[in-house]
């Protein structure tokens, strides 16, 4: 059986998130999201927020019978083998995230070598997205409808309106 592990903040998840989730569906009888707590960078919604969404996303794609959320801190590769997960898949939209996956992929085959990655591209409409450019035009009050799911947009308007500093 093939159980993959697609990993990342996703803080928001984006359309681009979902592209390659239902992509590695097809392919994977089982699929985990690994919302990763973001020990390094500071996330604008909580792990719990973040699962919450990834939960709903699932759901509205149709996908949570073989598609399942695990919130997780630590290294990756523990949680793959707590999970007897044997592939990551990972997405990447440029040569610049090819050469810092290709680093995360060397030390996860170092730590754990039964573990292998699978880079995957985006769908090309989705190329440049990333959740960080997503959050700061929505903060500087650009329309972000056609990146987010409507709910995760009003998720992300919400909280950023609930900020001081919002723009």
């Amino acid at each position: 059986m093939t159980k993959a592990l697609y990993p990342g903040t996703f803080d928001p998840m984006t359309l681009g998130h979902q592209d390659i989730i239902t992509r590695a569906a097809a392919f994977c009888e089982e699929l985990y999201i690994g919302v990763a707590a973001g020990h390094h960078k500071q996330t604008l919604f909580s792990l719990e927020e973040r699962s919450a969404m990834a939960q709903d996303i699932i759901e509205e794609l149709g996908l949570s019978a073989r598609v399942k959320v695990l919130p997780y801190e630590g290294l990756l590769v523990d949680l793959c083998r707590k999970h007897n997960i044997s592939l990551i898949i990972r997405g990447v939209r440029s040569v610049g995230d090819f050469e810092y996956e290709y680093r995360l992929a060397a030390m996860n085959h170092h730590l754990a070598d039964e573990i292998e990655t699978l880079f995957m591209l985006p769908s090309e409409r989705f190329a440049f997205l990333s959740s960080s450019l997503v959050r700061e035009s929505a903060k500087l009050g650009g329309d972000v409808s056609a990146l987010l799911a409507p709910k995760i947009k009003k998720n992300l308007l919400d909280k950023l309106g609930s900020q001081k500093n919002y723009v």
